[in-house]
C-alpha cells in the first residue's frame, strides 16, 4: 500500500512529522479533519455544516484518494470523532489496507503544557490549559 499513518496526542508533532515526510520523501499530506469538511460538501453543497457523514464515508474518500494519486499519502489527525480509537480505523484498514508504516507519537503532560502554553502565545491568547485540552489528553492516555 501506498500510504502511511501519523497517529498522536495533542500536539505530539504529528503536522510537523508530517510535513518532514512531504518534503524530504515527497508524500501528500491528507488531513481527515479538512478530508471530513469536503466529504460534507460534496453530500451537501447547500449546506455542509448539516450533512451528515459517518466512518465510512470518510474511507471511501481515503480509497479514491488512494486510487487517483501516484504519490505516496500520509494520514493525518485521525483522532476525530468518526474514528475515535484503533478499533474503528480498522474500517478503513479493511477496505484499502493496513498501512505501510502507523506512526504513533506520545507526548508528556509537562511538554504538553509548554508547547500548548507557546501556541497560545504565539496566537495571543495567553492562558493555562483548558479543562478542553485537558480532557481531550487524558482521552488519549
Amino acid at each position: 500500500r501506498n500510504y502511511d499513518i501519523v497517529y498522536g496526542l495533542p500536539y505530539s508533532g504529528k503536522t510537523f512529522l508530517c510535513k518532514l515526510l512531504s518534503s524530504e520523501y515527497g508524500y501528500q499530506i491528507v488531513d481527515l479533519n479538512e478530508l471530513v469538511q469536503k466529504v460534507k460538501i460534496k453530500k451537501n453543497p447547500e449546506d455542509p455544516d448539516s450533512a451528515e457523514i459517518n466512518a465510512n464515508d470518510i474511507v471511501e474518500e481515503v480509497a479514491l484518494i488512494l486510487r487517483t494519486t501516484e504519490t505516496k499519502i500520509v494520514l493525518e489527525n485521525l483522532i476525530n470523532p468518526l474514528f475515535p480509537d484503533l478499533k474503528t480505523l480498522m474500517l478503513l484498514f479493511n477496505r484499502i489496507g493496513k498501512p505501510r508504516t502507523l506512526y504513533s507519537l506520545e507526548i508528556d503532560e509537562p511538554v504538553l503544557h509548554s508547547r500548548y502554553k507557546k501556541l497560545k502565545l504565539e496566537n495571543n491568547t495567553p492562558g493555562p490549559l483548558g479543562e478542553t485540552e485537558l480532557e481531550e489528553y487524558n482521552t488519549f492516555i
